[in-house]
C-alpha cells in the first residue's frame, strides 16, 4: 500500500512540474484559441478525418461556442499566478543507472491496454472524471491512478473490487481537502 501511495504521489509531481515549464505553456498571448466554427474548426476536424487513424474527430458543441478565455480556464490556466522557474531534473546522474538497465535483444510491447490486462478493473480504468472548470487536474489525475493502481492490485491477488463501491475509489476531494483554498484554480 506504502507503494501505492508513492506512485500517487511521483505522478502528481510530475504532472505540477510539466505544466510549470514555460517551453510547454501553449497558453501564451501568441497563441490563437479563437476558432471560427465555421470555417476554421470544421474544416481542421474534416482534414483530419480524411487521414487514416483508428478514431473520427468530431465537433463538441459546448467546447466550440466558449470563448478563447473559457478554453483557457478549462485548461488549468491561471493567467494571474506569477510564473516561477521549474527546476530542472539532471539526468546524468541516472545515465548509469539506465545504461545497466538497457538490454539491446529486449523488445517493447508498444500496444497495451490495462483493460484488457486486467478485464476485472475494466470499468474502474474507464471512468474519466469531469472535473468541469476546476483546475486542480493534479489531483483528479491523482486519485483516479491511484484508484485504477489499486484496483489491479486486488485483481493480481483474485479480489473484486466493486466500482460502485465508494470504499475501491480514491476521492480526489480528499486530496484537495489537505491544500489551501488559495492553492486551488476554480473559475
Amino acid at each position: 500500500m506504502n507503494f501505492l501511495w508513492f506512485i500517487t504521489v511521483v505522478l502528481s509531481s510530475l504532472i505540477l512540474n510539466t505544466f510549470q515549464v514555460d517551453e510547454f505553456d501553449i497558453f501564451n498571448e501568441n497563441f490563437d484559441f479563437d476558432f471560427d466554427i465555421d470555417k476554421d474548426l470544421e474544416s481542421f476536424v474534416e482534414s483530419f478525418n480524411l487521414q487514416d487513424f483508428t478514431w473520427k474527430a468530431k465537433i463538441n458543441e459546448k467546447f466550440a461556442n466558449m470563448s478563447a478565455d473559457s478554453r483557457k480556464l478549462l485548461c488549468g490556466v491561471n493567467s494571474k499566478a506569477p510564473k516561477t522557474p521549474a527546476s530542472t531534473p539532471n539526468f546524468k546522474t541516472n545515465s548509469k543507472i539506465r545504461s545497466k538497465r538497457s538490454n539491446p535483444s529486449c523488445t517493447y510491447n508498444i500496444e497495451f491496454d490495462s483493460r484488457k490486462q486486467w478485464p476485472q478493473c475494466a470499468d474502474i480504468i474507464n471512468i474519466i472524471r469531469n472535473q468541469g472548470q476546476c483546475g486542480d487536474c493534479w489531483a483528479v489525475a491523482s486519485s483516479s491512478v491511484f484508484t485504477d493502481r489499486y484496483c489491479i492490485e486486488r485483481a493480481k491477488k483474485g479480489l473484486k473490487t466493486n466500482v460502485s463501491d465508494p470504499y475501491n475509489q480514491l476521492s480526489d476531494e480528499d486530496i484537495l481537502s489537505c491544500t489551501s483554498p488559495t492553492s486551488r484554480l476554480v473559475a
